[in-house]
């Protein structure tokens, strides 16, 4: 299954970064790893087990010295909805990505989360949900669903539905909502590494 990493537009978080693998998921800082965002870009079973790999390979054996803190930053439009993707056992690259998350906790990794736009349903949960925190930027949405997606589903009017997409809870929810259940820990004005290492 080919995979490739999408562009990305440039975070503060990402300044003096440096990608370690030829597919640019995972960056390292003097500070702290950092995992790449996928804006607009679904994430499917080739792109979890490129990340692992590199999680694995770089994270889990990193030598003393190197950083003890992986942030991921999370923006995507979820994960790959097709008969295909269940065919080649996506459920299980999720979930053996949230498993390798948790090594890392349990290897003393402290693991932070970053929303920076849109945290989309499995994919979002087995990822940056898994962190021990999770910060936010104040556009940032939480989604289990898009309004087309119901719409097509539900036979509901999908222009309706995406006017009602900051306040339902059907559509899902912005950060503030999020937060608001603990779900968040702080909505940050941007994703300035000190600061935010410092939380």
């Amino acid at each position: 299954d080919p995979t490739h990493a999408a562009p990305f537009d440039t975070l503060a978080c990402f300044d003096g970064a440096a990608p370690v693998d030829n597919g640019g998921r995972l960056w390292r800082r003097d500070e702290c790893w950092l995992t790449r965002p996928n804006p607009r870009t679904t994430v499917g079973p080739a792109d979890v087990h490129a990340l692992d790999d590199v999680l694995l390979k770089h994270v889990a054996s990193a030598q003393p010295g190197t950083p003890d803190v992986l942030l991921l930053v999370e923006d995507s439009a979820g994960h790959v909805v097709s008969r295909a993707a269940e065919m080649r056992f996506q459920s299980q690259f999720l979930a053996h990505h949230a498993a390798v998350l948790g090594l890392l906790r349990a290897q003393g990794r402290r693991l932070i989360g970053l929303l920076t736009g849109v945290g989309h349903s499995a994919a979002f949960f087995s990822n940056a949900l898994q962190a021990s925190t999770l910060y936010a930027l104040s556009d940032a949405r939480v989604v289990a669903m898009e309004a087309a997606a119901i719409a097509r589903v539900t036979g509901l009017d999908g222009e309706t539905l995406a006017a009602r997409i900051d306040d339902d809870p059907l559509l899902g929810h912005s950060v503030r909502h999020f937060a608001a259940w603990g779900g968040v820990a702080a909505i940050l004005p941007d994703v300035e590494m000190e600061g935010l290492l410092a939380l």
